[in-house]
């Protein structure tokens, strides 16, 4: 309605001084409603752009970092698997008549993957990703000595606290490695 109003009075104008010049006013106000709108449109919609580019960003890191934090839970408990199994093969190869001292079994080993002792020293280096203090190495021998054809079984777990609001409702992911192998020598 403001827009009608405007243009009328201008051709109003326009009628007292003659066509030709009432012609270039009704040119002139419509370029100027036009330049008025165009400025609002785009001033308007700039505030619109920066709330819509924060929802679609908010949402795509999201997405991105509970993906990387997914592989990374992945990663973490292939390396766990691995430790387990190179810790179930230093086991088997330092049975009774390699090592004497004793600290290969047959006794039970519970430590973590920070210990001094060889155990921790042997699971050490698979723990990339993880603090190796969270480590829990437990080594079992199941027939009870560490003779030849005997077995030994490996369990490493490690808790990992989750890196994203959105992997955060699945709480701590307790990652589990067990490996069981015969003793050869």
């Amino acid at each position: 309605m403001r827009r009608r109003n405007s243009i009328d009075s201008t051709r109003r104008q326009a009628g007292e001084s003659g066509r030709a010049s009432g012609r270039a006013a009704i040119f002139e106000a419509k370029v100027s409603l036009l330049a008025a709108r165009t400025h609002c449109a785009l001033n308007c919609r700039a505030g619109t752009t920066v709330v819509e580019s924060a929802i679609v960003l908010s949402l795509l890191f999201s997405v991105l970092f509970t993906m990387f934090d997914l592989g990374l839970v992945a990663f973490q408990s292939n390396m766990l698997s691995l430790a387990a199994r190179r810790l179930a093969r230093e086991s088997i190869v330092r049975g009774s008549g390699v090592d004497p001292t004793g600290a290969w079994g047959p006794a039970a080993v519970s430590t973590n993957g920070n210990d001094a002792s060889a155990v921790g020293q042997a699971v050490k280096p698979y723990c990339v990703t993880m603090p190796p203090a969270k480590v829990t190495v437990q080594i079992t021998w199941l027939d009870g000595t560490n003779l030849v054809d005997d077995r030994v079984t490996t369990r490493l777990t490690f808790k990992r606290d989750p890196m994203t609001p959105v992997t955060a409702w699945m709480g701590t992911i307790n990652l589990t490695a067990n490996a069981t192998m015969k003793i050869l020598h």
